[in-house]
């Protein structure tokens, strides 16, 4: 794991996995989390939350909520909830969708760079100038 932080409330502190981050077919983003209460107990252990984040409406849904990795419960049917203001939950949303917004905008800029087509890339520069020209004649 690859633990980020957010910063602290006055309930504790939330983490989430930079390593987990992936995206699901509808666009959201799925991470996994940690939440780790201020005050701990046999009660009130570390929880590990995966995430689904709709970086777009900037809202969430858990889709497992475990104490450990070993018993996860998957439901690919929770709602999506607003944060209402929870400040630890909201960090997390900022963070992961920054960091996927870079790698998205990273991927796409390769893939200019890198077309399928590359006898099209040797007569881009002409065609702009041809436009260009055109434009200028009008």
């Amino acid at each position: 794991h690859e633990w980020v932080g957010v910063p602290k409330s006055e309930y504790g502190e939330q983490l989430w996995d930079r390593q987990s981050i992936k995206r699901n077919e509808d666009g959201s983003v799925r991470v996994l989390s940690k939440f780790i209460p201020k005050t701990k107990s046999e009660i009130t252990k570390d929880i590990l939350y995966t995430m689904d984040i709709n970086c777009f409406e900037k809202s969430f849904r858990d889709v497992d909520v475990s104490i450990d990795e070993v018993n996860s419960n998957f439901n690919d049917l929770a709602d999506w909830q607003d944060p209402n203001g929870d400040q630890l939950i909201l960090g997390v949303i900022g963070q992961v969708c920054r960091v996927e917004n870079k790698n998205s905008s990273i991927k796409k800029t390769k893939l200019r760079k890198n077309p399928r087509f590359p006898c099209l890339e040797s007569i881009k520069p002409r065609l702009r100038q041809g436009f260009k020209g055109a434009r200028t004649q009008i």
